[in-house]
């Protein structure tokens, strides 16, 4: 049973008395109204310098991993065209249908682990950490048979396509499985160390699995003793996540691993998981659909627009490289507080980690404004996809700034729990008003891209704004009691 006042002590000892007095008191309203304001600058001024911390390290660790997904994208275009197209029709199978299961399960953990870590029970760490791979591989053998015998319906649903290229995706998928369910436990396992604010060792992880995928990639695709083709390439991968989650396991291990397993009395309960799976999902499902869905509609818009939008998709995955590092440092950081029962702290932190990430969602666009051909280049060196990239460009940079500002958003609403509220947001800001404008902006009226990416842009700030609205909006007191009793054992 926890004992509210003892969690209060606890939370008060862990991060400063000045976080729990009140505002103003009866006598002395001047006084103590200057005390208040000064408590609070000097906890904005540590969160900031927390989030930012902690967002370095993502950052680069983000960076590295971009590169192993680029290796895996230059190993099958150096095997041949049907290779390439083969990986790119496996590709969008695994983001519609495995990315929602790796990432609806981490969304559930990050809402467990990261309020647990600084409750009176932090050994509930390790519990959820093993109800995640438990809920992982459950849902991974339905997805596992949907893999294996997906060929039939990719046949039905690209029946223009070349049959090599559905039998390349096909083999791709069978061999990407198992290194797929060791990505998602290196997610889950990452997310461990998140929630004790360990940041610091991911670029050290993300090299090695880095030094590890090229060495794999030349092992199994193009060395002479095996050379398995896109086989070989999903192998690659695998070695990489396996030598990664090998190597962040040790590192939990080396940090106090008795302050979050106890053997035994590590088990966790099921019901929070339970409880957050369904809404997770479908925000899983809403956020990696979002891009697919842009690049589906650009396929109404002929090749040439096609092109673009393969442009414009690159740039977007970068821009949200870069700072879904902040998103996942304000989760950790807003749950880590709501576990010690910190009102003022978690208010404070979700208000400075919204302002981190429109500041740096800004200045990014006006770095990608000051010189667009530039980052065009990196992807095409193409004169006419250049120069249609260049129009569309502007209105894509609006909606890049915007998604990764709704992104931070997004992750302070689960770091509460209410991921419920993330998805009905999502859907009224992304679907219903979003994707009608795209269809009149971008067919109806004729603007193509332009419109599409204008459209893209007005729901993405639709969303930011109203999850910015519901954060600042929120009664911390009474969700702070509603979290201790949801998520810690009674």
């Amino acid at each position: 049973m926890v004992d509210p006042a003892a969690a209060d002590q606890a939370g008060s000892q862990a991060i400063g008395a000045n976080e729990y007095t009140p505002l103003l008191t009866a006598s002395g309203m001047n006084g103590a109204g200057r005390d208040s304001r000064m408590a609070t600058m000097s906890i904005a001024a540590r969160e900031t310098r927390t989030i930012l911390s902690a967002s370095s390290h993502l950052f680069i660790g983000s960076t590295l991993q971009a590169i192993i997904s680029m290796s895996q994208i230059a190993s099958s275009g150096h095997l041949g065209r049907s290779e390439l197209a083969g990986i790119g029709l496996a590709h969008m199978v695994v983001i519609l249908t495995g990315y929602p299961v790796a990432f609806s399960v981490l969304s559930c953990f990050e809402t467990c682990a990261s309020q647990a870590f600084t409750s009176t029970q932090p050994h509930l760490v390790g519990g959820y950490f093993i109800r995640a791979l438990q809920i992982q591989w459950i849902l991974g053998l339905v997805l596992g048979a949907l893999w294996f015998s997906a060929e039939p319906l990719l046949t039905f649903i690209f029946h223009g396509t070349n049959p090599t290229v559905v039998a390349m995706a096909m083999s791709y998928l069978r061999w990407y499985f198992v290194p797929f369910m060791v990505f998602a436990n290196f997610l889950c396992a990452k997310q461990v160390l998140y929630a004790q604010g360990i940041t610091y060792p991911l670029p050290y992880l993300t090299f090695i699995g880095a030094v590890a995928t090229l060495a794999g990639q030349y092992l199994f695709v193009f060395s002479p003793y095996f050379s398995l083709g896109v086989r070989g390439i999903a192998l690659g991968n695998g070695l990489s996540y396996l030598v990664m989650l090998l190597a962040t396991l040790w590192i939990i291990y080396r940090h106090d691993v008795r302050r979050i397993w106890s053997g035994r009395l590590s088990c966790a309960p099921w019901q929070p998981f339970l409880r957050l799976l369904p809404p997770c999902l479908a925000l899983a499902l809403f956020s990696t659909g979002t891009s697919e869905l842009i690049t589906m509609a650009a396929t109404q818009l002929g090749a040439r627009s096609l092109a673009t939008q393969s442009v414009l998709s690159a740039l977007s995955r970068m821009f949200m490289i870069a700072f879904s590092s902040i998103g996942i440092s304000a989760l950790n950081r807003t749950g880590n507080l709501i576990g010690m029962r910190s009102v003022r702290g978690a208010k404070v932190s979700a208000s400075v980690s919204l302002l981190i990430g429109l500041a740096c969602a800004v200045l990014a666009a006006l770095v990608m404004f000051w010189s667009p051909e530039m980052w065009i280049r990196i992807i095409t060196d193409d004169a006419q996809v250049i120069e249609d990239a260049r129009q569309v460009l502007p209105m894509a940079i609006l909606a890049f700034a915007a998604q990764s500002t709704a992104f931070v958003g997004s992750q302070l609403l689960s770091a509460q729990g209410r991921q419920s509220l993330a998805v009905g947001i999502k859907f009224a800001t992304l679907y219903a008003i979003g994707v009608p404008l795209g269809y009149y902006w971008a067919i109806a009226s004729g603007y193509g891209l332009v419109g599409l990416w204008a459209a893209v842009a007005v729901g993405q700030l639709c969303t930011g704004v109203a999850e910015a609205a519901v954060v600042l909006g929120t009664n911390w007191t009474r969700l702070i009691d509603s979290c201790t009793e949801s998520i810690i054992v009674h």
